[in-house]
């Protein structure tokens, strides 16, 4: 499969992308979905360790997809998602004391928060489609 140009290889491989605006906000939650990826897998390998729980995982995921969908994107949003960054980050090198039953129904509720705040909203391309 040989593309001559980069907007037809954009559009053949990544087609809804293409209206996708980049904002500081898309920015800074990609950035906590990353940093939840490095914490999870790079850093247990560069110790000898086994790598994170699927859990971390799923949250780099759903983080990940959610900067990078074509919905609007709300602050409340971003502030959870690093909520739900800095709680797994604490959670995996046991800071927290308080039980975990506690920090388990504050991770679900953020987790919800972060997937379905603003998702009936459309972005408005500036081509107007």
């Amino acid at each position: 499969m040989r593309f001559r140009d980069q907007e037809s290889w954009g559009e053949k491989v990544l087609p809804k992308w293409k209206g996708v605006e980049w904002t500081r906000q898309r920015w800074l939650l990609l950035a906590f979905a990353l940093s939840l990826f490095v914490d999870s897998f790079l850093v247990p390998f560069s110790r000898d360790l086994d790598p994170g729980r699927a859990g971390d995982g799923m949250l780099f995921l759903i983080l990940g997809f959610r900067a990078a969908s074509r919905s609007e994107l709300p602050l409340s949003v971003v502030v959870a998602g690093g909520c739900l960054t800095a709680l797994a980050l604490a959670l995996n090198h046991g800071l927290p004391e308080t039980p975990r039953l506690l920090w388990a129904i504050v991770g679900i509720f953020l987790i919800a928060f972060v997937m379905f705040c603003g998702r009936g909203k459309a972005d408005k391309s500036p081509s107007g489609e």
